[in-house]
């Protein structure tokens, strides 16, 4: 039937990630955060993800932040938002609340900067939005979004799983 046809489906994609994961966890398992920076910051923040993933939390974080230092380039700060917002997000798993809202007030102080200088990316919208809901700033999210729906947002069918956009959900 479909239905079993579906659930060998993601049986059989959940056993290719899972060995993926392990793959990956095995090649870092030895190497120092500048070893894998060594890679580049887009390689780096995966295997962070991974090490996230396997339960290697403190060892991710740490990755994560020193990917955050390296990853400073001339580009919008909306083009590694996703990456500081993600960090936050780890903070606030492992009780590092204080940590966490520096970081997503210095992200939105970054992102309403562009915004205020002409940079009405709908992304720079979606990562305020999300800042803004991770701080419990739920008015403040909601206009994110609205601004987001005006300048062209199309992937806000996304957002549905959002957690830090949970309180704003109406589906």
């Amino acid at each position: 039937s479909r239905d079993t046809f579906l659930v060998d489906c993601y049986r059989e994609a959940t056993g290719q990630m899972e060995e993926v994961l392990k793959k990956n966890l095995a090649k870092i398992a030895g190497m120092s955060n500048e070893e894998i920076l060594d890679a580049g910051f887009v390689q780096a923040t995966m295997h962070a993800r991974t090490l996230w993933q396997s339960g290697l939390r403190e060892r991710a974080i740490e990755l994560s932040e020193a990917v955050r230092h390296v990853q400073r380039t001339p580009l919008w700060f909306e083009r590694q938002a996703g990456n500081t917002l993600w960090l936050a997000e780890m903070y606030l798993d492992v009780g590092r609340q204080e940590d966490a809202t520096l970081l997503l007030n210095e992200a939105i102080g970054y992102l309403e900067e562009e915004f205020n200088a002409g940079i009405r990316h709908p992304a720079t919208l979606m990562h305020l939005a999300t800042a803004h809901g991770m701080l419990g700033e739920d008015d403040a999210a909601l206009d994110m979004l609205e601004l987001a729906v005006d300048y062209g947002a199309w992937d806000l069918v996304f957002e549905r799983r959002e957690p830090a956009l949970s309180d704003l959900r109406l589906w």
